[in-house]
C-alpha cells in the first residue's frame, strides 16, 4: 500500500477533454484530477520530497537490507529452518546463542521457507512492486495494464511451481532428508550437522532435559504428527494455496483481457458469450475465496480443536498402507540413484528426477533426531501436552 501511494505521486497524467483537446497541456497526479504536477506552491510539490524519500528509504533500501541481512546469515537461517524441520524447542539449549537470538529478531522474514529459499521474501517483494507499478503507470490504457499485469503474474506462478519455496508440516521429512544427502557433499550442510551434534553432545552433558519425560513427549508428538500430515498433506500446502491463488489471478487477467476486445465492442453482438465469461470469471472469484477461507478455518479447527481434528484428518488403513508404500519406493530409489553417482566419480551427486524420494542412510548423515520428523504445528503442541 504505501508503494502505490508513493509511485502515485510520480504518476503524473494529461487529462483530455472529450473533443481530444487539453489547451495547457497541463499533467495531473494518478487518481488526482484536482492537483496539478509541478504546480508552484502546490500540494503535489509539498508531497515530492517525502516521495522521494519513501522510494528511498522503503522501496528501495528495505529491500536490499533484508536481502544483505538474510545473505550474511544464510547459514543461521538454514540452520533454524531445519530446526523447525525437526520441531526441536524454541529453546537457548537446543539453538544455540546465536540462532536463538537471529529466530528471535528476524524469523519473521524467513520461516515460512524452504531452508534453501531463504531469499524469497524479496521475490514477494519484487512481485508486488511490479503489480503496484502496473497498476499505477499504466491506469489509463487497461488492456495494456492487464497484459503486463498478466506478465507479472505468469512469472510469479512460473517461479512458484518450479521452486515450491514454502515449507508446509508435511515438507518437515521431506527437509531433513534433502539436508542429510547434502551434507555429504555441501560444506554449509556438513558444518550445520556438525553444529547440531556437538550441540546435542552438550545438552547431554549440562542433563538439560530428562529421558523420560523427553521420550513421552517425543511419543506423543509423533502420534499427533500423523495426524497433522494428513490435514497439511489436502488442505494446507502453503505451496499448493500460492500456486492455486496466482492461476486463478492469471485466468481473471485473461478474461479481462477479452473483455477488453473488439469482439464485445458492439451492443446485441455476442450477449451470451459475454454473459458466459463473466459467470465464469466471478466462478473463480468465489471459488479461490472459498478456497482460502476453508485453509484459514482448517488452522483455526486444528488449534482450537484438536481433538476434533484428530477424528476428521486421521488416516486410514489403507491411505497409511499407500503412504507407506510409496515412501519405501521412494527410499529404494534414492539408494539406487545414490549408488550409481557413487560408482561413477566416487562423490554423491544427487539427481532432480530422483530427490523428492530419497532418505538417509542410517549412521552416515544423521541420527534418529534427523531421521524422524515431528511437526511445528499448534496441534502437535496441544496433542502432545
Amino acid at each position: 500500500m504505501l508503494s502505490r501511494f508513493t509511485l502515485d505521486v510520480f504518476n503524473c497524467q494529461r487529462i483530455v477533454s472529450a473533443d481530444g483537446e487539453n489547451p495547457d497541456d497541463a499533467r495531473y497526479m494518478g487518481g488526482q484530477t484536482d492537483i496539478e504536477c509541478f504546480e508552484q506552491g502546490g500540494t503535489h510539490l509539498t508531497l515530492l520530497p517525502f516521495a522521494i524519500i519513501a522510494l528511498i528509504v522503503y522501496i528501495l533500501m528495505f529491500p536490499a537490507f533484508i536481502g544483505y541481512l538474510l545473505w550474511s546469515n544464510k547459514e543461521l537461517v538454514k540452520r533454524d529452518q531445519l530446526a523447525r524441520a525437526r520441531d526441536e524447542p524454541e529453546t537457548r539449549e537446543r539453538l544455540g546463542n546465536d540462532g536463538y537470538e537471529f529466530r528471535k529478531k528476524y524469523s519473521r522474514m524467513y520461516q515460512f521457507f524452504k531452508p534453501g529459499k531463504w531469499y524469497w521474501i524479496l521475490v514477494l517483494f519484487a512481485r508486488k512492486f511490479a503489480l503496484a507499478l502496473t497498476s499505477l503507470m499504466f491506469a489509463t490504457v487497461p488492456s495494456y495494464q492487464l497484459a503486463m499485469s498478466l506478465l507479472v503474474l505468469f512469472i510469479g506462478y512460473t517461479l512458484q511451481t518450479k521452486h515450491e519455496p514454502y515449507m508446509s508440516p508435511s515438507d518437515h521429512q521431506l527437509v531433513l532428508e534433502e539436508h542429510a544427502i547434502k551434507a555429504r557433499y555441501s560444506d554449509i550442510h556438513a558444518q550445520i550437522e556438525s553444529q547440531r551434534r556437538e550441540q546435542q553432545r552438550r545438552n547431554r552433558t549440562r542433563g538439560a532435559v530428562s529421558h523420560a519425560s523427553g521420550w513421552s513427549a517425543a511419543v506423543a508428538q509423533q502420534q499427533a504428527s500423523h495426524v497433522v500430515n494428513s490435514a497439511s498433506l489436502y488442505f494446507l500446502s502453503y505451496n499448493g494455496l500460492e500456486s492455486t491463488l496466482l492461476f486463478c489471478a492469471v485466468l481473471l487477467c485473461l478474461s479481462g483481457l477479452m473483455f477488453e476486445s473488439d469482439r464485445f465492442s458492439s451492443d446485441g453482438v455476442n450477449t451470451a458469450e459475454r454473459d458466459t465469461l463473466t459467470y465464469l470469471a466471478l466462478l473463480i472469484i468465489f471459488c479461490s475465496i472459498v478456497y482460502w477461507l476453508s485453509v484459514v478455518f482448517i488452522e483455526i479447527f486444528i488449534v482450537f480443536q484438536p481433538e476434533a481434528a484428530a477424528r476428521c484428518f486421521n488416516e486410514s488403513d489403507e491411505q497409511k498402507k499407500r503412504r507407506e508404500e510409496k515412501t519405501m519406493a521412494g527410499v529404494k530409489q534414492g539408494k539406487s540413484a545414490r549408488k550409481a553417482a557413487t560408482t561413477k566419480d566416487g562423490d554423491f551427486a544427487m539427481g532432480a528426477g530422483t530427490t523428492a524420494g530419497m532418505a538417509p542412510e542410517s549412521g552416515r548423515a544423521g541420527d534418529a533426531d534427523a531421521q524422524t520428523s515431528f511437526h511445528n504445528n499448534p496441534l502437535v503442541a496441544k496433542m502432545s501436552q
